[in-house]
């Protein structure tokens, strides 16, 4: 993790080296439908990681961001965006 210009490779899991192995690699949100619950789990940990990376770098509101991070996977497995507009 990177935390304000810093490379933290020392720190496990999604905050070390390895973070956003999945989130990388996400292309749409029908990607989701084939991840375990494990895998979203590991997916929602990395996007918390990358919404406080960029805060830190930039600025902004954090707790907003935070708090819809399994509302929006949830959104996304319960509905086919795009094809279903998400309002």
């Amino acid at each position: 993790m990177k935390l304000k210009g810093k490379e933290r490779p020392d720190v496990p899991g999604p905050c070390g080296a390895d973070m956003g192995k999945i989130l990388e690699n996400i292309r749409s949100p029908q990607d989701l439908r084939q991840m375990d619950r494990r895998e979203l789990e590991t997916l929602c940990e990395e996007m918390r990681e990358a919404i406080i990376q960029t805060v830190s770098d930039n600025g902004g509101h954090l707790a907003s961001n935070l708090g819809v991070v399994e509302l929006t996977v949830a959104l996304c497995l319960a509905f086919s965006p795009p094809r279903d507009a998400i309002v």
